[in-house]
């Protein structure tokens, strides 16, 4: 991976305060509803006289929190962002002062370079956004109402899923062809957090470890490639390879990207695979590897570019027609396939950033 330096990559820095501050008269045993900016994430509550009782109510109305002031002696409350209300309730007649603050600072960090991976490609799927393209990256469904939303970014999927699951259902391309993909549901957030793999988001796709029906899986449109770049990662955990269980891409009727048995006969079947995977050229994380013959690598992010010598066709992700318990034991988070042959240095500068971004 290159270094991080200020030449390549430049660096985000954020800093925001907000404050406001409201004085209120109250009567004894007044209730005061404060309405919370969202930005919010500190309360200071102070009294002249008698006992405010300060509770912090979320938007389902229950009390999250409470705590008191008096004269002298001011209730401070840190509130998560996104809180509703404050209710407070003073014991005497008094003169209430409310304070809102809101303070987010964050450190450095790396921001890779927005880069354009899917001008030229047959079908570009992914969890980031390729420059030029403006449209939704992807569709989620709530567990826990089965509600379905188009999201612009992982961040949103995230606010709308909040602590519940949420599963991917659709892919949406971003070559501008229109050939995104389905799914029943492919899981991007597990119980709240975001399922993540080198700290990028990841597309689950664990199914398969029962040997029952896989579910974990995506269709498009039947894509004649001639070349694939993906990213994946084998979970840490290994299966047994009975029946196959390992396959990337697959086809409602065709073999072509056949997976082997066992790990230690490589990416692809030497004897199902179709002759032009076969027989084309296959670089993994940059480097030049056998198609067959060379173990895939368990637990470790993989920077997948398939040359083909022609072209095969794919109309599936993480199956194999519609056999249970084939497919991806781990996770994906990017496919960009080429229906023509790129150019050489095209192919380069896609390697390059995927390897940069993800690895």
């Amino acid at each position: 991976m290159p270094y991080a330096t200020a030449a390549r990559y430049p660096t985000a820095k954020k800093q925001r305060f907000h404050t406001s501050y409201q004085a209120q008269g109250v009567t004894a045993a007044q209730v005061v509803t404060v309405a919370l900016n969202s930005r919010t994430n500190r309360v200071r509550v102070t009294t002249t006289a008698g006992v405010a009782t300060c509770r912090l109510r979320n938007a389902a109305n229950l009390v999250m929190f409470d705590t008191s002031a008096i004269p002298g002696r001011d209730a401070l409350i840190f509130v998560g962002t996104g809180t509703n209300t404050l209710e407070i309730t003073n014991s005497a007649i008094a003169t209430l002062g409310i304070s809102q603050q809101g303070f987010t600072h964050t450190i450095p960090v790396v921001v890779a370079p927005a880069f354009d991976f899917a001008t030229g490609s047959g079908v570009a799927l992914s969890l980031r956004r390729s420059v030029g393209y403006s449209g939704f990256l992807f569709r989620i469904r709530r567990s826990s109402d089965s509600t379905q939303i188009d999201c612009n970014s992982v961040d949103d999927a995230v606010a709308f899923v909040g602590a519940n699951n949420g599963f991917v259902v659709t892919m949406y391309d971003q070559s501008g062809n229109g050939q995104n993909a389905t799914s029943a549901g492919v899981i991007l957030i597990s119980s709240g957090t975001l399922v993540t793999n080198n700290s990028k988001a990841a597309l689950a796709s664990t199914v398969e470890i029962t040997g029952g029906n896989n579910t974990s899986f995506f269709t498009l449109p039947s894509q004649t490639s001639t070349n694939v770049c993906m990213v994946l990662r084998k979970a840490s955990t290994d299966i047994a390879q009975t029946n196959h269980h390992y396959w990337v891409l697959g086809h409602d009727t065709l073999f072509n990207f056949s997976a082997p048995e066992f790990f230690s006969q490589g990416w692809f079947s030497p004897d199902l695979s179709t002759a032009s995977i076969i027989t084309g050229l296959l670089r993994v994380n940059g480097i030049p590897t056998a198609i067959t013959g060379v173990a895939r690598a368990i637990g470790t992010t993989t920077v997948m570019n398939m040359a083909m010598n022609g072209t095969a066709q794919f109309s599936q992700i993480s199956r194999d027609r519609a056999i249970a318990g084939r497919g991806i034991y781990g996770y994906w988070q990017e496919l960009i396939s080429f229906n023509s042959v790129p150019t050489a240095a095209r192919l380069t500068e896609i390697e390059s950033n995927q390897t940069g971004f993800y690895l």
